[in-house]
């Protein structure tokens, strides 16, 4: 009887052995899932690894939500994930992508508008985006044209007795140019060219902005301007907040 009693002792020993809080969390571990780690806390939640093993739980409950509200891609989906995960480190990248769906959505349901009114206070709201740009456009197609003014024309004035005619001023020599945007059409080029001019009149001065076609994109550059000029030139614009690049002309 007392061997039958040290046969038992020892095993409950060996049992106890190879289920201590190390050897659990190495299994732990090695598996990797939310049930391996729940079990590890259930059997030793006073152990120096339950701190861990609980803040992988929520970590991977965290990654679980992200990848269903990624599959869902809706609006009420990322507002949900927000709500529930507001400090998590998918906060940044859920706000971008949630604002990219709701520019979306309301530009769908205003798509096929003809008021003017509504398409400028869209533009307006959404400024800087490709979705603001296709308004824009639809409120140049919408808009009639202006009546073209009368012309009177001015008394020729009298020649100059052997005035020389003044030289042409000579093409720009420049060598680089300084890309500020580009654009899928013409009209948001030109769009995006006036509205950049007005917004950077102080750094651009009287540097021209154009709209180029360079191959299947419309690009807003400046004129051509020396290397040194061109990277002077973009960093102040840089130093405004903007994106902008120099390139060869």
């Amino acid at each position: 009887m007392r061997s039958v009693l040290a046969v038992w002792a020892a095993g409950v020993l060996v049992l106890a052995g190879c289920s201590s809080p190390d050897s659990d969390w190495a299994r732990a571990q090695a598996d990797g899932s939310e049930d391996a780690l729940i079990e590890f806390i259930n059997r030793h939640p006073e152990a120096p690894q339950a701190a861990e093993a609980r803040q992988r739980v929520v970590e991977l409950r965290i990654a679980a939500d992200w990848a269903a509200a990624e599959e869902s891609a809706s609006i009420a989906a990322y507002e949900a994930f927000l709500d529930k995960h507001p400090d998590s480190v998918f906060r940044a990248d859920a706000l971008e992508v949630l604002q990219r769906l709701r520019v979306a959505a309301a530009w769908s349901a205003l798509r096929d508008s003809t008021d003017p009114t509504q398409l400028s206070a869209f533009a307006e709201a959404f400024d800087g985006t490709p979705e603001a740009e296709a308004a824009q456009s639809l409120i140049r197609q919408l808009s009639p044209p202006e009546p073209e003014a009368e012309t009177v024309p001015a008394p020729a004035p009298a020649p100059a007795p052997q005035a020389r005619p003044a030289p042409a001023a000579p093409e720009p020599s420049g060598t680089h140019r300084v890309q500020l945007a580009a654009f899928g059409s013409s009209a948001a080029a030109q769009t995006g060219r006036d509205q950049l001019a007005r917004q950077l009149a102080d750094v651009i001065g009287d540097v021209g902005l154009q709209a180029r076609q360079d191959g299947g994109m419309y690009r807003v550059v400046t004129a051509p301007l020396s290397e040194a000029r061109a990277r002077e030139l973009c960093n102040q614009i840089k130093a405004q907040g903007r994106e902008c690049f120099v390139r060869v002309r």
